[in-house]
């Protein structure tokens, strides 16, 4: 959505939304040890996103 129609709000709230997303997987990860290699693998995608969100942000500025 944010590809299609980009904005500072749009971006802020989806880095926000992504930002409680991880918070959760961490809590996943200390409830479901066997799972870690998962729930990190995870955490790494939406990291992804969210960088590449806030890149989105900054690239006009730079």
């Amino acid at each position: 959505m944010l590809k299609q129609n980009p904005s500072t709000e749009g971006s802020l709230e989806a880095t926000k939304k992504l930002k409680i997303i991880v918070n959760e997987l961490n809590a996943l990860k200390t409830k479901n040890p066997g799972r870690e290699q998962q729930i990190d693998e995870a955490i790494k995608e939406v990291t992804a996103i969210q960088n590449e969100i806030v890149g989105s942000i900054l690239d006009p500025i730079v």
